[in-house]
């Protein structure tokens, strides 16, 4: 939610030359010139929502990602495996 204000200008600019084309001055000048600085700011709160929603799913991801991940690697000591080592099962030659 913090960096919403930060990165929506950018996001703005992005799409703008997307659709339009051209330089970043120019599409810099012609926002100013069309809308003034509210301009950059199209969506604002949709903006939020989705980063507030984003930032909590990365988030929640990351958390029980690694909380498996340490859990596995707990496991994997336990039965005497070193990181790297895989058991191979042994074979009559």
């Amino acid at each position: 939610m913090l960096t919403a204000p930060v990165t929506q200008p950018f996001v703005t600019l992005k799409v703008y030359q997307q659709v339009n084309g051209g330089s970043l001055p120019a599409a810099v000048a012609r926002i100013w010139r069309a809308r003034g600085p509210r301009g950059f700011f199209p969506g604002f709160g949709l903006h939020c929502f989705l980063e507030t929603v984003g930032s909590t799913v990365y988030l929640g991801v990351y958390h029980l990602a690694k909380r498996l991940g340490t859990s596995w690697q707990l496991r994997r000591r336990d039965i005497g495996l070193q990181p790297g080592i895989h058991r191979v099962a042994a074979q009559d030659t």
